[in-house]
This record gives C-alpha cells, sequence and structure tokens, in this order.
C-alpha cells in the first residue's frame, strides 16, 4: 500500500509492505532484490540461548549464555519435532539451534516467513516501522543506512529526523547486529531469522524508500494467513469446568446484590453478580468492571471513569457449593469513590464469559454482562 498526501503544509508519506524475504539466508550488505527461492533458506529457528536467562548466574536446567551447544539429550528429544538439516544449521551458524520453529508447520506454521515494515514520512520525521525489538546498535545502523538512503532521493534533508517504531504491526522476536550475533546470548539466540537479519531490514526499507520517492506502490508478498478462526479455544489459564448459577440466579451477570441509591466521595460501592470461572476468558483486550457515569437521565448514554485496571476498584471471586457437589462463583465488585468524583449518577458494568462442557455435543464458551441499577454520587 502506498499513499501521498498533504498534511497541513508538509508533506506526508505513508509506505507499508509485507517482506518475505526473512525466509532467505543475506549474504550481501546491499541486496536489493531477493534471491530466488533456491538460496540457502533462513526460516525461524530458536535457539539454546533462546533458553537461557538474561543473567548468567541464573538458568535453568543446563542452559547458560554465550555457548553455542547444548546438552545432547535436548536435541533428542527435540529431534521427535523436527530435526535440523544441515541447510538450517549452517544458515543459523553459529547459533546452535533447539527447534527449528520457521519449518515446523503442524498443526499450522509455529513462526511466520513474512513480516510488515512501514515507513511513515512527516515533514522532516521519519518513522520507521518494524515488528522487532532492535538493539542498540542494529537500531543506530538501520536508522543511519535508511536516513542516508531518504536523503540521497530527497525524501529527507541532512537534518531530517529517522525514529524507529519496534514491535509493531507484528511481532518478530529480536534483531541484533552481525557480531552481536556472533556471541549468542540472549539477544542473539532470539534473532530467529539468522546473522543477517538486520540487512534484511536495511533492505526492505531500502525498497520502501525507493517506492516512496519514485510515488509508485512497493512490491509487497501476500500477508501471511490470519489463523485465528483455526485454533482451539482453551482457557487464559488453570483448569476449567462447567460453570453453574448461584442459587437464586436465573443467568450469568444477575445482580445478586445491588448497590444502594446514593453515596459520598470516600465510601465504598459494592456490587454482587452471578459469575463464572474469570479464567474462562482473561479479557486481555477488554475488562472485568466498568464504572459508568451517565450522561442524561435514562443513562442511555454514560462514559467510563474507572475499571478494573484502576485503584480504586476491587473484584473479589467468591465460591460456594450448590446441592452440595456443583461450584457456583459470584464476583463482588468494590469502587471506592475518589474524593474529586463529580457529583451525578452512575452505575457498575460486569463482563464475563461462562463456559459449559456437556457430556454430548461440543463445549462452548459465551460472553455474559450484567449492570447495577443506578446510584447517585453526591457532592
Amino acid at each position: 500500500l502506498y499513499s501521498l498526501s498533504c498534511f497541513l503544509i508538509r508533506c506526508f508519506s505513508y509506505s507499508l509492505s509485507w517482506n518475505s524475504s526473512f525466509n532467505v539466508c543475506f549474504f550481501f550488505f546491499l541486496m536489493i532484490r531477493r534471491p530466488p527461492r533456491s538460496t540457502l533458506s533462513s526460516s525461524s529457528a530458536a535457539s539454546d540461548v533462546y533458553k537461557r536467562q538474561v543473567v548468567d548466574s541464573v538458568h535453568m536446567f543446563d542452559f547458560t549464555q554465550s555457548a553455542n551447544s547444548s546438552n545432547p539429550l535436548w536435541h533428542f528429544l527435540v529431534g521427535f519435532v523436527h530435526k535440523s538439516t544441515p541447510k538450517e544449521k549452517a544458515c543459523q551458524e553459529p547459533k546452535g539451534i533447539l527447534l527449528p520453529t520457521g519449518d515446523i508447520s503442524f498443526p499450522w506454521p509455529w513462526a511466520t516467513d513474512t513480516v510488515p515494515v512501514q515507513i511513515l514520512r512527516l515533514g522532516q520525521l521519519a518513522i520507521l516501522v518494524q515488528p522487532s525489538e532492535l538493539t542498540t546498535m542494529s537500531g543506530r545502523r538501520l536508522r543511519k543506512y535508511v536516513k542516508a538512503r531518504m536523503v540521497q532521493k530527497g525524501l529527507l534533508p541532512e537534518d531530517g529526523v529517522v525514529v524507529i517504531a519496534g514491535l509493531a504491526n507484528g511481532y518478530a522476536d529480536y534483531t541484533t547486529t552481525f557480531e552481536e550475533y556472533q556471541h549468542q546470548r540472549y539477544e542473539g539466540g532470539s534473532t530467529i531469522f539468522g546473522p543477517h537479519q538486520l540487512n534484511g531490514y536495511v533492505q526492505a526499507f531500502y525498497q520502501l524508500v525507493d517506492a516512496m520517492a519514485a510515488g509508485t506502490a512497493p512490491a509487497s508478498d501476500p500477508a501471511p494467513e490470519d489463523f485465528s478462526h483455526k485454533l482451539t479455544e482453551f482457557s487464559s489459564g488453570g483448569k476449567i469446568s462447567t460453570d453453574y448459577m448461584p442459587s437464586g440466579a436465573k443467568n450469568f451477570g444477575q445482580v445478586m446484590i445491588d448497590a444502594a441509591s446514593s453515596y459520598k466521595p470516600g465510601q465504598v460501592v459494592q456490587v454482587t453478580f452471578a459469575a463464572a470461572n474469570p479464567l474462562n476468558n482473561l479479557r486481555p483486550t477488554g475488562t472485568f468492571t466498568t464504572v459508568q457515569q451517565c450522561l442524561d437521565p435514562a443513562c442511555s448514554q454514560s462514559k467510563p471513569v474507572a475499571d478494573d485496571g484502576d485503584w480504586e476498584t476491587r473484584l473479589h471471586v467468591i465460591k460456594a457449593k450448590k446441592d452440595l457437589v456443583l461450584t457456583t462463583r459470584t464476583i463482588r465488585i468494590e469502587w471506592f469513590i475518589p474524593a474529586n468524583t463529580p457529583p451525578g449518577q452512575y452505575r457498575i458494568l460486569h463482563r464475563g464469559t461462562s463456559y459449559d462442557d456437556p457430556l454430548i455435543g461440543k463445549a462452548t464458551f459465551t460472553p455474559y454482562q450484567g449492570v447495577s441499577s443506578v446510584f447517585t454520587v453526591q457532592a
């Protein structure tokens, strides 16, 4: 994708492409064209040091940093999954490959061979967007070479600024310089596409710069397949079983103990909901509770003022037995009203996911939510 438009007075440029060149070894520093697939492959691989801790004196089993070999037992065990080929070993050298993730595709690929790279230009500022975590020196080199290219192409002045936005649009572990890679410490062991991975990013950004300067769409490989629809849904942690509603509840999310009608700052609002096991869905991109301020008398419109990431909220999961054998849960949500809370109408919302694993049929996860009555916070 490529677009060029004027942003206020200065020019705004945007260039993005998917690059699968990371599936090959980069032998030449300024290799602009991707070599044919017959070139020595450099698919991703997790190394022995990938499992080592950052501090030499703290490590598990027999994994230690700056060592390019390990106990043969680990390679014997991993060999049942996939045995590293001479080609893989040569391309990752001197990394001691523990698990060649790039060549394992059961039940689906363990690692991508296609990563997104992107350039945003705002006047004299260029932002290099890539999915890896770069070491300090690899970041300095990437900025230096890409800036030189952009200056050469007339996209930036000599005093232009180039910054890096890493771990963006995706995730591709670490990137070290060729020299850092040789030591095979944690970052080198986590540079999964081999010792020339940094050169690959330089090449990919050169292609974007050239396309941006020419005003053309950069060459782009297809985006990798989205496997999220193929994933088997498991709990977010711990062992789970069918959820049962507490006595007196007709549905998950039902309010069992409601809020009082009014409070003052400094007091605590408590609401108890019929709930399921929170481990069914840890809601990494959402919340279990939201405190909402009503924007109209009917509270048909509201705005969030706090959630379970704020210090003034608490969640208590309470287990109980039903019919002697069934485990039920309620969640008591507490809001410690801050002293600077504006007076007005408020309510508390709870969200969760219930799990049902019948004797016959497929187990299902079902989202639910419940909301308290509206209460007043006085001045």
